[in-house]
């Protein structure tokens, strides 16, 4: 999940998420704006990999 702690870019706006499969890795992206408002004009595009198989982290 993405939030204003982990994405700074777009600390108010998260919008679009979508995943994508691409050979071995998944193409995760979304749309996020810098403003404290709802407009969906000037919007940013974010894009992150991850490779497959998605394997949870250690619980220690």
């Amino acid at each position: 999940m993405l939030d204003r702690t982990n994405c700074a870019w777009s600390p108010y706006v998260i919008g679009l998420p979508s995943v994508l499969p691409v050979t071995d890795r998944l193409a995760v992206f979304h749309d996020g704006r810098p403003a404290a408002d709802v407009s969906h004009m000037r919007r940013d595009i974010g894009l992150a990999w991850l490779d497959l198989p998605l394997r949870p982290r250690d619980a220690t």
